[in-house]
């Protein structure tokens, strides 16, 4: 009996928690446009995801209000959620308020017909994979406020032109439309809708995570102060025939070259094996050759990750 009662007590504790969750999901009309909110923290909403179904994928031009009401409380929209639009490849613009400070991981993801948003003075954070694939998005805007941008925010967005970044903005730069930290250091998004070639700044000293991936490049220049390359940083640059990583590059991270399906000669000038993570050069061409200098030839081939690739490793001709 005791067993009985304590499991009704579960029960009902359960039942309790699951109402309390789910009080804090609400929906807010705001000029004629339904949109999904959660209530994130005190007196602040959150955007939460729009749709489970295709039919239900919000379309067209969006307006998010800077408050909304819900059981008589007022809260500020502070964060457009994870995956809030996800998909919603109908969606054309979307307005920000001033109130949101954070755009989080695939909020836009896949918005393939979005072809304008304006970032508001107030984000500070912009998570990773923001506007993953917008293909409809030509250039973007980032504002003074912006104080971290994680990677592939704007990853795949075969259409990007440019990134440009508030003069007065503390955090990043920009530079013929790639964005780079402040210090130009670290190379963080290359847009995807600029093809052919790419000589990189000699200030830079990281390739960041994806920071080139699905990018229309042909043909790139890296110069000798690079010291690592991020993982992913050249994933599926599928029309990459030739690269050479110079003596400087120490640390090659995960896939870095992975997919780079048309990658047929690899020149690495160091004479010490970089340091290699896992599966860098997976799913590139099996015809790749890779060139080494030729006292290190062996070195390379017994070498952590590069021993899976000793059958492609060559001495580089003088």
């Amino acid at each position: 009996m005791k067993k009985i009662f304590n499991i009704i007590l579960f029960v009902l504790f359960c039942t309790s928690c699951a109402q309390e969750q789910g009080n804090k999901t609400f929906e807010f009309t705001y000029k004629g446009q339904t949109l999904k909110y959660e209530v994130a923290n005190g007196n602040e909403a959150m955007v939460s995801k729009q749709q489970s179904e295709r039919s239900e994928r919000i379309s067209g031009d969006v307006k998010i209000p800077e408050n909304v009401t819900f059981a008589g409380e007022k809260y500020s929209v502070t964060t457009i959620g994870k995956k809030a639009f996800f998909y919603c490849d109908t969606l054309t613009s979307v307005s920000i308020p001033n109130s949101v400070t954070t755009i989080g991981t695939e909020a836009f993801g896949n918005c393939r017909g979005l072809t304008s948003i304006t970032i508001p003075n107030s984000v500070k954070t912009i998570e990773a994979s923001a506007f993953w694939g917008c293909e409809g998005l030509t250039n973007v805007f980032l504002p003074n406020s912006v104080e971290t941008i994680e990677a592939s925010a704007f990853g795949s967005c075969e259409n990007l032109k440019s990134i440009d970044v508030a003069k007065d903005n503390s955090h990043y730069s920009s530079e013929n439309g790639v964005l780079f930290d402040i210090s130009k250091k670290t190379l963080i998004q290359y847009p995807c809708g600029i093809k052919g070639k790419y000589v990189i700044p000699n200030s830079v000293t990281t390739i960041g995570e994806g920071a080139f991936m699905y990018c229309g490049i042909t043909d790139v220049t890296i110069p000798n102060n690079v010291k690592t390359i991020g993982a992913g940083a050249f994933g599926v640059c599928k029309g990459l025939t030739n690269v050479t990583i110079p003596s400087s590059v120490t640390m090659i991270e995960y896939r870095a070259f992975g997919f780079c399906e048309g990658l047929a000669v690899l020149a690495v000038e160091n004479a010490t094996p970089p340091e290699m993570k896992e599966d860098v050069f997976d799913y590139v061409s099996g015809n790749i050759t890779i060139y080494v200098p030729a006292e290190s030839v062996e070195k390379y081939k017994t070498a952590k990750g590069w021993s899976k690739y000793a059958d492609k490793i060559k001495a580089i001709e003088k």
